[in-house]
């Protein structure tokens, strides 16, 4: 029995011993990626061998980085690990994803209720600067807005249950706000009040990704150029959907919701995209130079998984489109990722339309660029949850344009 007991005990050991070889030599051979696409981020890169680094320690906790993000089978395990969740356990909270019948949301943990004061406080601060900002794009001959829309999160804030925060759709933040632009006259175009007039279409918004839908992102392109329209007087093409041909793509849609659940949604959802009826001949430009003239990242197989970043290529720092129409206006836009399925649309408009997220570019650009290029239009669109954040593209370099500077 003794024996029969080593002999077995060696083999496990051998065969453990043999498991990380195996997984090691794994790890050499396989050509490494650079992004986790479930993710959505760079995947650590090896670290390079410094004395300084290796006596302070940061060599080492870099170099564990790499080797987690690097490890065999790490997508698979982790794919595995969420359908147990999904099927086997059934957790009701799976990577911070919970389902609410047709939808996936975000899981919120209670938060304690917002100080009144504190929101007016911040709601101030930022339209001051967006009052600044209208005044730069007054002054170089311009017309400015502020677009508010609900996310997912907001716009379905009545469909989760009494344990999960959901904000109340974050009114508190945006009642706040919308009172402290039009105390400064900033225009405000709220796309949650828009879509309430039309009966809150369900079909707005997707399912398993925190953006609006395609149906969505189109409803606020007509309220936008409506609202600039009335608001300019500016001779702006008004097209509809009859001037679009609509798509849906076959592949699978991977929202953000599914990006956190490894790709293994159970909800099945495709992506959108239009084109206009009468085909715009344009050329795009990003900060290194020209690209080929394209607004939608298409898959090249019809099996391919898909995301939201087919919509202008994803969240990029700069980006013009020209048409060669100077009797159109030109267009500024920036904001986080919820305006790049609208940049698909708007450059149908415009003569020029220059896009940026100032999380990839310097707030300092976008005043030099709007003093420099004097758009006839500029205009930000924001999400509820962060109209008071003033961080990313709530960054705005205007101080010497506040009331009382240099230049007032």
């Amino acid at each position: 029995m003794r024996t029969q007991k080593k002999i077995a005990e060696a083999l496990f050991d051998l065969i453990a011993v043999a498991a990380l070889v195996w997984i090691a030599v794994l790890m050499i051979v396989t050509p490494k990626e650079e992004i986790a696409h479930y993710e959505n981020r760079y995947l650590a890169e090896m670290p390079v061998r410094d004395p300084a680094r290796i006596l302070d320690g940061s060599f080492f906790t870099d170099l564990d980085e790499f080797l987690s993000d690097h490890a065999a089978f790490r997508t698979e395990l982790f794919q595995w690990e969420t359908l147990a969740d999904l099927h086997l356990i059934r957790r009701p909270n799976v990577n911070d994803v919970i389902r609410l019948g047709d939808l996936l949301l975000a899981y919120t943990p209670p938060q304690p209720a917002r100080n009144p004061d504190r929101l007016r406080q911040w709601a101030d601060e930022r339209a001051a600067e967006l009052e600044a900002l209208n005044w730069l794009v007054q002054e170089h001959g311009g017309h400015f807005l502020y677009v508010a829309l609900p996310d997912q999160m907001a716009f379905f804030y009545d469909e989760f249950p009494a344990y999960i925060d959901n904000r109340q759709g974050f009114r508190p933040e945006l009642a706040a706000f919308s009172e402290a632009l039009a105390q400064q006259g900033v225009p405000l175009l709220d796309l949650g009040a828009v879509f309430a007039e039309q009966n809150v279409p369900r079909h707005f918004y997707s399912k398993v990704d925190h953006h609006f839908s395609f149906l969505g992102a189109f409803a606020a392109y007509e309220s936008i150029i409506d609202t600039l329209i009335q608001q300019t007087g500016l001779d702006i093409p008004r097209l509809t959907a009859e001037d679009f041909v609509f798509t849906e793509l076959p592949n699978p849609f991977v929202g953000s919701r599914g990006r956190l659940l490894w790709g293994q949604s159970p909800l099945i959802e495709r992506i959108m995209i239009a084109e206009p009826v009468v085909p715009i001949e344009f050329r795009r430009w990003h900060m290194l130079g020209e690209v080929p003239a394209t607004v939608f990242d298409l898959p090249e197989t019809i099996e391919e998984e898909v995301y939201y970043t087919i919509y202008m290529g994803g969240d990029i720092g700069y980006t013009t489109i020209t048409t060669s129409r100077p009797e159109l206006p030109n267009i500024l836009i920036f904001g986080d990722s919820f305006t790049n399925a609208l940049e698909t649309l708007l450059y149908v408009n415009f003569n020029r339309m220059t896009s940026m997220d100032l999380r990839h570019y310097s707030p300092d650009r976008l005043i030099e660029i709007i003093k420099e290029s004097q758009p006839d239009i500029v205009i930000v669109v924001r999400d509820y949850s962060v109209v008071l954040y003033p961080g990313g593209n709530g960054q705005l370099a205007v101080e010497e344009y506040m009331q009382g500077g240099p230049n007032r």
